[in-house]
């Protein structure tokens, strides 16, 4: 097991924390999640779609909550989101670095895990800020 898990403690969530005000919503999601949403849920689903509620795609409501059966449409829904120009911005380079304290099987294998998560695959990550 990696040291790394040694950094960090375990708390156990014992309510839903996203769409804790919509019980119905996040039961709906779970049931979603496990491919089996009762047609009550389904219903539900369909009625929030931007197509059926004749929305453009392109337009988006800051408080929905997008859904999507793959995390490649998430990874390009968030990337088009972000690269939106809502303000001023700057460029913040940064470089992400592995601890030489570890040995180097364990090293390689951290790097090796790292580099297969699909936000990797984002070179320039563009972090807009809004000051008040």
């Amino acid at each position: 097991m990696s040291k790394l898990w040694s950094l960090f403690e375990l708390y156990e969530l014992t309510q839903f924390m996203r769409q804790k005000n919509d019980l119905k919503f996040a039961e709906a999601l779970l049931r979603f999640a496990n491919g089996n949403t009762t047609d009550e849920d389904d219903a539900m689903f369909e009625s929030r779609q931007l197509s059926i509620l004749n929305i453009p795609e392109d337009i988006t409501i800051p408080d929905a909550t997008a859904i999507a059966l793959k995390n490649i449409t998430v990874d390009n829904y968030n990337a088009t989101c972000l690269s939106k120009d809502f303000s001023e911005g700057c460029d913040s380079p940064a470089i992400d670095m592995v601890s030489t304290s570890f040995n180097k099987p364990v090293t390689q294998k951290e790097l090796k895990y790292f580099q297969t998560k699909t936000y990797q695959k984002h070179k320039d990550f563009h972090l807009n800020f809004w000051l008040k």
